[in-house]
């Protein structure tokens, strides 16, 4: 369940960093502008619109617990997705997409999987995060709210995305920075393997790795738990193996 909750973290790492001609067709031009400076603020050189893949590493602490845990996700365009979660030496679980099953392998030993239909949900999740995700290809409306929003000292304004209503998720919140256009909150309603839960992603400080600024220092809260994380490197183009992403034998 951690590497989800984790992969609401990057999402809105990654989810406005790239935009298409058809964007000014589906939204208003001041949502396309903000879109463009959100852009610019995090990928200035273009590299990570141009990437093929992605890597990421972060630490995560449970608060309530002091429990420490170390997270690679992979993502693979279009749609390929693998997340290993170790608690020091020792794997606790794994997750990932191959384009058509979901699958999660625990230290328990079970391999639940999931296919057909009840993926979709899932997959915009990935879809959402992947290296060149567009806005105007995942969002059927972005509504801007012209209000000023203060949050954790922060001038923000506030973006609505609506997922294509098959999938019948609620809105995408996000909250950007007025000064640099940086994302600094989410409110996300993330599927779980046939159930959704309410994610909300503070992201307080940004760092430059490879000439992308992303988000250093991030708290997600989440049902039963609030989690402290904090991105330790990225790689771009990165090219694992052929089986990576498949469904794994049982067990570690």
């Amino acid at each position: 369940m951690e590497q989800m909750k984790i992969l609401i973290l990057l999402i809105a790492m990654m989810s406005a960093w790239t935009l298409s001609a058809r964007e000014a067709e589906l939204n208003p031009p001041e949502v396309k502008t903000i879109l463009q400076k959100m852009s610019a603020a995090v990928d200035p050189s273009r590299k990570l619109a141009s990437a093929s893949s992605i890597m990421v590493q972060i630490q995560n602490v449970i608060e309530s617990k002091g429990v420490k845990s170390q997270l690679n996700a992979c993502f693979v365009n279009p749609d390929k997705y693998r997340a290993d979660t170790k608690m020091g030496v020792f794997q606790l679980e794994s997750r990932g997409f191959n384009g058509q099953t979901f699958w999660k392998k625990t230290a328990a030993g079970s391999v639940p999987k999931l296919s057909g239909p009840a993926v979709e949900p899932m997959r915009f999740l990935v879809m959402f995060m992947h290296p060149g995700a567009r806005f105007d290809k995942i969002f059927t409306k972005i509504v801007w709210d012209k209000k000023k929003y203060k949050l954790n000292n922060f001038d923000c304004a506030m973006l609505t995305c609506y997922p294509p209503p098959e999938l019948n998720l609620p809105p995408y919140i996000v909250y950007v920075d007025r000064n640099n256009w940086f994302i600094r909150r989410t409110e996300i309603t993330a599927p779980e393997f046939g159930r959704n839960m309410k994610v909300v992603t503070d992201f307080y400080n940004y760092g430059t790795c490879d000439g992308v600024n992303l988000p250093v220092e991030y708290t997600v809260y989440f049902p039963g738990a609030t989690i402290k994380s904090k991105t330790t490197g990225m790689l771009l183009n990165v090219k694992p193996a052929a089986d990576f992403f498949e469904v794994p034998a049982s067990g570690f």
